[in-house]
């Protein structure tokens, strides 16, 4: 249960003391009272006392104004009792995060529960806010989703930057593998992950960044709304994925963008101290991540073509462009134009050598890339199928860079399901 008190700017509470004003159901003008006096963290309510009456008392000194507490003393007393609650709260939450951190330093895998309630609340108060917004359960962020961002928003002050492979929705089956724990104490002991699970559509990769906007504002972390960046990002994402063809290319330049959004949230903290800053100022002065995104997954596809197997050339997607009527008469190319021209030159001049350095060698397996290990190449390799040849670029860790472009099936060399084998078996 969070607090959805709107604050004014720069004087929100933390997230956790937020969630104990909730919990205890403290009145909207208590939450703007207690921020008003400067009582923002768990750790400065814990302190205000060793006892109720102390509390009290020291409470009664920081407002100064009893009328702020209540119309009479029945009033004001009641509103101090709440006081004295939340208070009581965060002194045991001061303990537990301090025993909490202690285990997840010894076990970092471990993350806690959310109660059902909360959850079901928070899930509930989403709806209630954006009755326009459906959560089918393939955009629906799953409970373990909330949990792990919870606890590192807790613990790090900011939310971490996540491979879209960790964002899970509610339709998926989470499926944990055994692993030995890092911790030099305990090299014996035995712990469970979760393991993650690659996208294998660019629709998909959409759908778990829905889930992933949609958490941050269950935890009142950032709303879901064009004005904080959520859903500016995903309508410019999903329109550059109709002009930019290719799971790889939509993975980069989301990979860029969310990488930027948190360097600027975590190293700027004074200048973008909210996740939806950080995102507004991607968004709205970083533009040329997204050229950056094209340029370094056309590397990518040279890198991997010098990799696949030369029988058959490679069907590159074409990019159409529309004319509009100002294109119809011929107008004096511009500099930079003269500068992509010349650079597509170079592309195909390269293209072309590997081309016929590939026609003049013999058929042969493609060779590993050097980012992906060897063990996993052997054991990708050493499927036997029947049937079109399956990309082993697609079902490894690194993915295919071709996408929808590659001349072989994307299709597990295991099974033949439409899923990488890597993550999935």
């Amino acid at each position: 249960m969070v607090d959805r008190t709107i604050y004014p700017d720069g004087k929100a509470p933390d997230l956790a003391l937020r969630q104990v004003f909730g919990r205890q159901r403290l009145p909207e003008p208590m939450c703007l009272l207690m921020a008003e006096i400067g009582l923002s963290t768990v750790e400065t309510f814990a302190m205000l006392g060793d006892t109720i009456a102390g509390v009290k008392t020291t409470m009664k000194t920081l407002i100064n104004d009893d009328t702020k507490l209540g119309a009479n003393e029945a009033a004001q007393e009641l509103s101090l009792t709440s006081l004295a609650a939340v208070w009581k709260t965060c002194s045991s939450l001061q303990e537990h995060f301090a025993a909490r951190r202690a285990k997840m330093e010894e076990d970092p895998t471990k993350v806690p529960e959310i109660p059902g309630d909360d959850h079901a609340e928070f899930r509930e108060q989403f709806v209630g806010k954006h009755p326009d917004v459906l959560l089918p359960p393939h955009r629906e962020p799953h409970r373990k989703l909330v949990e792990r961002i919870q606890r590192d928003f807790l613990v790090h002050g900011a939310v971490p930057f996540y491979q879209v492979g960790e964002f899970r929705t509610r339709s998926e089956q989470i499926v944990q593998k055994s692993g030995i724990s890092k911790t030099a104490d305990d090299l014996i002991k035995v712990v469970a992950v979760d393991q993650p699970v690659q996208a294998a559509s660019e629709a998909q990769v959409l759908d778990k960044l829905h889930a992933f906007f949609v958490a941050l504002e269950y935890l009142n972390i950032c709303e879901f709304t064009v004005a904080a960046g959520p859903l500016k990002y995903l309508s410019e994402l999903e329109e550059w994925r109709h002009e930019n063809r290719g799971l790889a290319l939509l993975l980069t330049v989301d990979t860029l963008i969310r990488k930027k959004v948190h360097r600027l949230n975590h190293d700027r903290r004074k200048e973008f101290s909210t996740f939806s800053k950080a995102l507004v100022e991607v968004l709205t002065n970083h533009k040329q991540i997204w050229n950056d995104a094209r340029s370094s997954a056309e590397l990518d596809k040279f890198k991997q073509a010098g990799h696949q197997d030369p029988a058959t050339p490679v069907r590159s997607a074409k990019r159409s462009r529309s004319l509009s009527d100002n294109d119809e008469s011929p107008t004096k190319p511009s500099p930079k134009k003269n500068r992509n021209k010349a650079r597509r030159e170079r592309q195909k001049a390269l293209l072309a050598k590997a081309k016929a350095a590939m026609s003049s060698s013999p058929a042969k397996k493609p060779t590993r890339d050097d980012r992906i290990p060897e063990k996993e190449w052997k054991v990708i390799t050493g499927f036997k199928y029947s049937g079109k040849r399956r990309c082993p670029f697609f079902n490894s860790s690194l993915g295919c860079r071709f996408g929808d472009g590659c001349r072989n099936a994307h299709a597990c060399v295991e099974c033949g399901a439409s899923h990488p084998y890597h993550g999935n078996h």
